[in-house]
């Protein structure tokens, strides 16, 4: 699959939860080039990494709520 896109739309996952999803994506062997839509959700500073690696390691395009690093 390709394409997330859409797949949370107009869902808001918790930070905590949103990140975690992140983390665990990341740890694994992923498709490169992935479109992933998380609706507004937001990340803290582990999500921040493992966005970052997703995005500099597999190409993927990550959009969501942006960070929530308070």
């Amino acid at each position: 699959m390709r394409s997330m896109d859409g797949m949370l739309i107009g869902q808001t996952l918790s930070t905590e939860s949103y990140s975690n999803m992140l983390d665990k994506i990341s740890e694994d062997t992923v498709m490169r080039g992935v479109t992933f839509d998380a609706g507004n959700s937001r990340y803290n500073a582990i999500g921040a990494q493992a966005k970052q690696k997703l995005t500099d390691e597999s190409n993927w395009t990550i959009l969501d709520g942006g960070a929530d690093l308070n």
